[in-house]
């Protein structure tokens, strides 16, 4: 079994040789994680003035480095995407660049942030570590006062945090126009592309044991599976949207896109008939749910054991 926190990874990666089907079960969006007890200003803060909040002279805050960890390059772009957003256009250059060697530029409405591999940091302002993960301890003990972090982390280490607005948290497909105007350059010339962070999973075709591993997402993508990815902050996508050649095992529990066929030589007279595709929504209720990006091999882990057990158990 192999599970990504970006799905796209999976076909972009591994098809056609090692794999040949994906579904997409939940999603992770970006916050500004806090300490209430020991951060500057948290009795204040909100979705609609954490920048503002960031700015103070007195406030420092975090996120990881872009070049290691993906979290890091999604922290930035939320920041430019805040000033798509707002009507305040000076949120990245007061956030980023005034803060560190991080440079933007822009071309026909689309942004693109190039990530050197010295930040030069003002360590009075802002902190930059390798990764997201690293940066809650800090938080924890008052050493730094906010954090962009996965909402799962926030979740996970029983933070407190600042739900930003779908248009810049990297979590909506209805938002994938928007965030997609933001892109970042790493230092090793690679380019990423803002899109909604959607997580995806499938069973390699050379898998020693395929039928443990299709066991396995099926736990994954039904009701026990999914509410212990809710309870760690990532809310599944209900249905589960597979596309590929997903197994028939599968296709009653996942909404299946059709694979696009050869468009049709269609007469001056005839009617094409339309169909329409069921919109996947992502439920946050206790019922179906979701893991998270930094967490999600711990809990593959988990639910592999569980899995075990129940083949076990039948053996």
């Amino acid at each position: 079994m192999v599970a990504s926190a970006d799905y796209t990874l999976i076909p972009s990666m591994m098809y056609p040789e090692y794999a040949d089907w994906v579904v997409r079960f939940a999603t992770n969006d970006m916050v500004l994680a806090y300490n209430p007890e020991k951060s500057k200003y948290a009795d204040e803060i909100t979705p609609d003035n954490w920048y503002e909040i960031l700015r103070r002279d007195d406030v420092v805050y975090a996120f990881s480095n872009p070049n290691l960890d993906p979290c890091g390059y999604r922290a930035v772009m939320v920041c430019q995407l805040a000033e798509l957003y707002s009507s305040d256009d000076t949120i990245f250059d007061d956030l980023i660049l005034d803060n560190t060697a991080i440079t933007i530029s822009e071309e026909g409405g689309t942004y693109l942030i190039k990530t050197p591999e010295d930040m030069k940091q003002n360590t009075d302002k802002v902190r930059i570590r390798p990764k997201s993960v690293e940066l809650v301890a800090m938080v924890e003990v008052g050493g730094l006062d906010y954090a962009f972090e996965y909402r799962s982390v926030a979740v996970q280490h029983n933070l407190s945090y600042v739900d930003l607005p779908l248009p810049i948290d990297l979590s909506s497909v209805e938002y994938a126009d928007v965030y997609k105007k933001v892109k970042l350059e790493t230092v090793d010339g690679k380019t990423k592309t803002g899109k909604p962070i959607v997580y995806g999973i499938t069973v390699p075709k050379n898998a020693e044991n395929p039928e443990l591993g299709l066991e396995f997402v099926e736990f994954v993508i039904g009701n026990a599976g999914q509410k212990i990815f809710a309870d760690m902050g990532q809310p599944p996508i209900v249905p589960p949207i597979g596309s590929g050649a997903v197994p028939e095992e599968l296709k009653g529990m996942v909404y299946v896109v059709p694979t696009p066929s050869p468009t049709p030589t269609i007469s001056p007279t005839a009617v094409p008939s339309a169909t329409t595709m069921p919109s996947p929504t992502v439920s946050t209720s206790p019922t179906s749910q979701t893991p998270s990006f930094e967490a999600i091999f711990a809990v593959t882990a988990l639910l592999a054991v569980t899995c075990l057990l129940k083949v076990r158990r039948k053996v």
